[in-house]
């Protein structure tokens, strides 16, 4: 893997992300060598907004911390605020339609407070609880569902969440 040499603060030149055509970010190094698939953290998200922004790799590694996107080109600015925007947006699931089967990955057809939606699960690992009663659910292109309580679910619904929680 390639790593940013000792770059933790970066300058706009040493900073460059992209999308590839699926729609993953890609980081290029100083040195030019992308590397795919990055996510990007805000690790002050709410004492400092906006800011200090981390970007790792797929094996959970930072490549760079960003500490203040004004100080980048438009570009990166509008891609690290459309990122960003996508991993706050968590539609709630109020019920599921249809689960394609038991065994992974498969297809889910949900109602959620943004209407219905299909998404694919790569696997159970992706089903997630947070508390006894609440369930994160993270698709095949990373997008998160979240139910906050299984009990007001309906049973045909509680049924498809427990078999994988």
């Amino acid at each position: 893997m390639n790593q940013v040499p000792n770059s933790r603060h970066p300058t706009a030149e040493t900073v460059s992300l992209s999308r590839d055509h699926w729609g993953r970010l890609i980081f290029i190094s100083s040195d030019g060598v992308p590397i795919a698939n990055v996510t990007l953290t805000p690790l002050f998200p709410i004492s400092e907004p906006g800011r200090w922004i981390s970007v790792t790799g797929s094996d959970g590694k930072e490549l760079v911390c960003i500490e203040n996107p004004s100080d980048h080109p438009l570009e990166l600015q509008t891609l690290l605020r459309e990122e960003l925007a996508f991993r706050d947006f968590v539609p709630r699931i109020s019920r599921v339609l249809y689960v394609s089967g038991n065994s992974e990955p498969c297809e889910w057809h949900v109602q959620t407070n943004h209407g219905e939606t299909k998404f694919v699960l790569k696997s159970e690992e992706d089903i997630r609880r947070l508390s006894p009663y609440e369930v994160m659910i993270i698709d095949s292109n990373g997008g998160r569902y979240r139910i906050d309580d299984t009990r007001l679910l309906d049973q045909k619904s509680r049924r498809h969440i427990e078999w994988y929680v």
